[in-house]
């Protein structure tokens, strides 16, 4: 019995409640290194480490704030980028597991930096080499014109550019038909920048003459509008807003069912509808929950476009579109709303 309990013991634990790490596995492995990290657990940090490393780390644990090199742990660009990780997203890259990026300016360029858990093999497992952040340089191209093909044939356009020192995350979403002087004006969202608590500042634009670009902040948890304002003075401090780290779009949430249920009315006096709708969320594991019952009036046409997710939270910006009653020319507009994506809020 001590000699079961003694090799449970050397078993590296993700977390109080979590799984047991799959050394095989290089998405188990990130993941309980960036746990690790992140709760300043050194001791599972050490067990998830290459030898040398562990050995290192092993002394630093031993020590505490007396060794030298405790306190480069805890600050800088790599504490930085672990502590922002959203403990969901990885992505497999050719140079480690990508948990996170953000926006870097140097001489007049912008560059993405990929923050990475660089893993090596050792001793027949994956073992915690480092955290990485290799950068790539976003050409004229990419500023301009980013394009995703979703897979309802529909196109976006993703730009990155800088407005009043801001970084602006533009996605423009093409419906067809959309340019200067069409019967047809698509709709798109530039993200100023997102909260670590639930609140994210946008702008929202359709070409349209008559509606000028509108400056949005919104409580997720609450789907509150709290300021509605083209002025950006002193909105990023007064929300806590953190530019220049970019979004992620889905065009589905992988182990999610995110469903629009509606209910059309027609009548005489509108060459559309009156539609009353029910957002919900569902999945597998978790259950369900209803995100939001509203109601377009008089529209045309209406639909999901995508999602945005926080880079700080476990936590979605569900965009709706819908298109109202046309004169001469098809206006689509964006309806958003917030959702945790948080098993403790389903039932």
């Amino acid at each position: 019995m001590k000699k079961l309990l003694l090799i449970l013991l050397c078993v590296p634990m993700i977390g109080f409640g979590q799984s047991v790490v799959d050394r095989q596995d290089p998405n188990s492995t990130a993941k309980a290194i960036l746990i690790a990290y992140k709760l300043k657990d050194l001791k599972t940090l050490s067990s998830l480490s290459t030898s040398l490393n562990s050995e290192i780390l092993y002394e630093i644990n031993r020590k505490g704030d007396k060794h030298p090199r405790y306190n480069s742990l805890w600050k800088g660009w790599r504490w930085k980028a672990v502590n922002n990780w959203d403990g969901n997203t990885l992505e497999i890259t050719d140079r480690g597991m990508k948990f996170g990026e953000s926006i870097e300016k140097d001489n007049g360029s912008y560059y993405i930096e990929d923050y990475v858990v660089a893993l090596v093999w050792e001793n027949d497992k994956l073992c915690f080499e480092d955290i990485w952040s290799p950068s790539r340089k976003i050409t004229s191209e990419e500023q301009s014109e980013r394009s995703i093909i979703l897979e309802y044939n529909d196109t976006i356009f993703h730009s990155i550019y800088s407005e009043n020192s801001l970084i602006n995350d533009n996605y423009h979403f093409e419906f067809g038909g959309c340019c200067d002087g069409c019967w047809v004006s698509c709709p798109e969202i530039s993200i100023i920048g997102w909260s670590k608590n639930g609140i994210v500042a946008y702008k929202t634009d359709t070409d349209d003459d008559y509606e000028q670009s509108n400056l949005i902040i919104q409580d997720l948890k609450t789907d509150r509008i709290l300021n509605e304002t083209s002025d950006l003075k002193d909105i990023i401090n007064k929300y806590n807003i953190i530019n220049g780290r970019l979004s992620k779009y889905y065009s589905e949430i992988p182990g999610f069912e995110i469903d629009l249920d509606f209910d059309e009315v027609y009548h005489e006096d509108c060459m559309g509808t009156d539609v009353s709708y029910e957002l919900k969320i569902s999945n597998k594991s978790f259950g369900h929950k209803t995100v939001t019952k509203d109601d377009f009036g008089c529209v045309v046409d209406w639909g999901i476009l995508g999602y945005l997710k926080s880079p700080f939270e476990n936590r979605i910006l569900i965009l709706l579109y819908y298109v109202p009653e046309v004169d001469e020319t098809e206006y689509y507009y964006i309806k958003s709303y917030g959702a945790s994506l948080k098993p403790s809020t389903f039932k």
